[in-house]
């Protein structure tokens, strides 16, 4: 399973053992990054596709909706 398929227990542990994840992370705006924390997302595929639908504004049509 590659890197960024990888499912982690929890953010932490995906920023801690991803340096690429940790490293996009640190880019983004606080506003993602606290939602990004409040979904608790496990694989950075998952982080970077939940990133840059809040970036765009439609985060209302996420698969990610269903965890609020």
């Amino acid at each position: 399973m590659s890197d960024e398929t990888r499912n982690h227990l929890c953010l932490s542990d995906l920023l801690q053992e991803e340096l690429s994840a940790r490293e996009y992370f640190n880019t983004l705006p606080h506003s993602v990054k606290q939602e990004l924390e409040r979904k608790d997302v496990r694989s950075f595929e998952e982080m970077q596709e939940l990133a840059g639908e809040l970036i765009r504004g439609d985060s209302s049509s996420s698969r990610y909706s269903r965890h609020t």
